[in-house]
C-alpha cells in the first residue's frame, strides 16, 4: 500500500498528536520508536528517517528510538544465527495446526524463505548515527547489543546516547544489575527468538531454544 504526498504532510497527524500531548502535560518526556529502514517496496529509506527524525524533533519529541523492519519481514527485525522453525512450526496461526508430515517437509523450506540477515548485532547503528548527527534530542540504538564491550563501543563512539535492549531482558531482567557490577560481561540470550514466536501460545518467557514440553507431546 502506497500513501502519495510529502513527508511533511504525512507526519502531519503525529505531530498535532505530540503538540496535543506537549499542551496537556508539559514536559512529561514522550518517546518515539521509528524505523531507519526495512525492505519492503516504497517503505522506510534512512533519507526519509532523517527527515522524519527532524520534524519529531521541532513537535516536541523528547527521543527517538531506531529500529527497523516490520512483521512482514520476519526475522529482519530480531536477527540471530539460529531459525526458529521448530517454534514457528508449533505456534504460529499459520502452520501449527498442519498435519505432522506436512510440518517436517516445511521446516528446511522455512529456513530458505525467512532468512535472518546479517548482521545480526548491531544492525540499526548506521542509522542511529545519521539520525544522531540530524537532531539534537536524545537517540536510542537498539537492535542485537548485547555485551558491555558493544555497549560501551556505541556509547563512546558517539553513535547513540542510548541503548535499549528487549531480548536480553526476557531471559534476565537484571542484567542491567549485572553488567554494572561485574558479575557478566554479555547477556546470556542465544537470539533463538522462540520468546517471540511462542508468545502465541503462553506469556513472554525464555525458552532457550527449546520447545515447551507440550509442543513436544
Amino acid at each position: 500500500m502506497f500513501f502519495w504526498g510529502s513527508i511533511a504532510n504525512k507526519f502531519r497527524i503525529v505531530s498535532e498528536i505530540l503538540r496535543r500531548i506537549r499542551a496537556e502535560e508539559g514536559d512529561y518526556p514522550v518517546l518515539v520508536k521509528i524505523n531507519g529502514f526495512d525492505h519492503r517496496r516504497g517503505g522506510m529509506r534512512p533519507p526519509e528517517a532523517l527527515e522524519i527524525a527532524r520534524l519529531l524533533e521541532a513537535s516536541g519529541c523528547s527521543a527517538i528510538e531506531v529500529s527497523s523492519g516490520t512483521v512482514e519481514e520476519g526475522l529482519s527485525i530480531m536477527r540471530g544465527p539460529v531459525f526458529p522453525s521448530e517454534a514457528l512450526l508449533a505456534s504460529n496461526f499459520r502452520f501449527k495446526s498442519l498435519p505432522a508430515m506436512v510440518k517436517k517437509a516445511l521446516a528446511p523450506l522455512l529456513r530458505l524463505a525467512m532468512p535472518s540477515p546479517k548482521p545480526w548485532r548491531g544492525y540499526n547503528l548506521e542509522v542511529t548515527k545519521a539520525i544522531r548527527q540530524a537532531v539534537s534530542i536524545p537517540v536510542i540504538a537498539v537492535g542485537g547489543i548485547h555485551t558491555l564491550e558493544h555497549i560501551t563501543s556505541v556509547l563512546d563512539s558517539g553513535t547513540a546516547d542510548f541503548l535499549s535492549m528487549s531480548r536480553p531482558f526476557v531471559i534476565e531482567p537484571n542484567i542491567v544489575r549485572k553488567l554494572q557490577e561485574g558479575r557478566q560481561t554479555a547477556s546470556r540470550c542465544i537470539e533463538c527468538n522462540y520468546c517471540a514466536i511462542m508468545i502465541e501460545e503462553g506469556s513472554l518467557r525464555c525458552l532457550f531454544g527449546k520447545l515447551p514440553a507440550k509442543q513436544h507431546a
